[in-house]
Formats: structure tokens, sequence, C-alpha cells
């Protein structure tokens, strides 16, 4: 099923949370669910992206998403990445691909475009520097022993969306 997404662009997004909200955990579409994400797996499959069903599941409560990918076998690394990268590949517009998108990125990097202008799907990210997103998170927690008690809630302790801090030593600001 899944050999036609290797080597192309377009995304998997598995919504495991999802659908382990909706059957706890358990039955056939649970399984198949399981099972379409190991064989994913299986084949190495890297363009995969996380998101947010938050009308099954209360707000705030995606992380089950990366929990659930962890520890149905994949390395914890790649769901960092599939939950930031991955989602905003998603989203993001076409201004994003080939040349035309490195000359945007370096207009952003130099700041020749204001990114409260440009808009948060088109403002890029992946590293903290000049020009792009500052969307940050800390946690005392170790992805590598312990993933779901790194990412859970209750020990992010300091949480930046857009330059603007929404938690700081465990605690919301807003």
């Amino acid at each position: 099923m899944f050999e036609r997404y290797v080597g192309c662009k377009t995304k998997y997004v598995p919504t495991l949370a999802a659908y382990y909200t909706i059957t706890q955990g358990k039955g056939e579409i649970w399984d198949h669910a399981v099972s379409s994400f190991k064989a994913a797996l299986e084949l190495d499959l890297d363009n995969i992206a996380c998101r947010g069903d938050t009308s099954v599941f209360a707000h705030g409560s995606n992380v089950l998403e990366l929990s659930l990918m962890v520890h149905l076998g994949a390395n914890w690394k790649k769901v960092l990445r599939w939950a930031t990268l991955g989602g905003w590949e998603c989203v993001r517009s076409k201004m994003w691909e080939g040349e035309a998108g490195e000359t945007h990125l370096a207009q952003v990097g130099d700041l020749k475009k204001d990114p409260r202008i440009v808009g948060n799907n088109e403002v890029p990210f992946g590293a903290v520097r000049r020009g792009f997103i500052a969307d940050l998170i800390a946690t005392p927690g170790n992805f590598a022993t312990n993933f779901e008690s790194a990412v859970s809630t209750e020990n992010i302790q300091f949480v930046m969306k857009g330059g603007r801090v929404y938690k700081r030593d465990g605690l919301p600001l807003v």
C-alpha cells in the first residue's frame, strides 16, 4: 500500500491518536491503523506528518500522536521531525519549493520580508535564526530513554510560539 509513497512528496498522516481515542486502542479499526503505520515503518517511509485531530480529543493532547508513533516502533528523532517539519510541509504554500523557495528563504533570513505579513504558514522554521518563527519548547525529560514522559504536558517547562512565551518554569503565562 505504501510503496507508492516512497520517494514521493505526498505526506502520510496516520492520525493514530484519533483512531486510538475513538477505539480505546482496541478492535479491528485500531488494529488496521497500527498495521498500516508499521507497514510504513518497514518501508522506512519518511514522508510522514503528524497532525492533531483536536475535535476527537481535547485540545493540547495531540502529543498522544507522537507517543503512539514511538510506542509502535518509530524512531523518536524522526517523530519530532514529522511533528514539526512534516506538518509545516503539509500546510505551507508552493512558494517554498525549488529555486523560488530558496530565494524566498534567503529574503526572510535577511529580514527583507516581515514574518507578520507573510503569515504563520509562510514563515520558515527548523532552526533558531534571524527571520525564522520562534516556536520552541523545553523539557527536562530524555527523549531517548522515556519519550512519553519527556513530551508529556506536565513536563514541558517552557513554550514559545511565534516569539511569544506562553509557559515558563512549568507555569502558563497567558
